[in-house]
């Protein structure tokens, strides 16, 4: 994971450089993207006091502070398409190639996660490159790292909520 880490922080400083405005934070869709995670985690605890809870769940052995890197993956998977496609405008038949690799690899990564492990080959395009368009990259990476904090403290805070 260190050798990822730097990759996403050179991407992220690229990026600053090169285009400030992509990098930007907006505050509005943050909140509006917390208010909803707040209702995902409302649901969740309904349907976990429907199914039952497991004390093995895998989250559980996740340290805390790993959600304080989450921002790579989208530095290291969403950005260079950006870069490539938008800002240095390569050909299709560059950047594409890229995305395809980059997104592949990104859900080999998350194969762990079982079958629908595959499903996240869409995310550094679909969601990292069009939402960090549309709302600022550091906006993505945010509400990236937020979703995990949620769905880590949802499970974490489960026993207590629920029993």
């Amino acid at each position: 994971m260190s050798y990822f880490f730097i990759v996403g922080a050179v991407i992220t400083v690229l990026t600053l450089l090169f285009d400030k405005k992509a990098m930007r934070l907006d505050l509005t869709s943050l909140s509006k993207f917390i208010s909803i995670m707040v209702g995902i985690t409302l649901i969740r605890w309904a349907v976990m006091s429907m199914v039952g809870f497991s004390y093995s769940n895998p989250v559980l052995q996740i340290p805390m502070y790993w959600f304080l890197f989450v921002w790579w993956e989208d530095a290291v998977f969403s950005l260079p398409i950006y870069l490539l496609k938008d800002k240095f405008k390569l050909s299709k038949y560059i950047w594409i190639p890229v995305a395809i690799a980059l997104s592949t690899y990104f859900a080999m990564g998350h194969l762990y996660q079982g079958e629908v492990g595959w499903v996240t080959i869409v995310i550094p395009y679909f969601i990292g490159y069009k939402l960090g368009k549309k709302y600022g990259f550091a906006t993505t990476m945010t509400c990236h790292v937020l979703y995990d904090i949620f769905t880590f403290l949802c499970v974490k805070l489960a026993p207590f909520v629920l029993f």
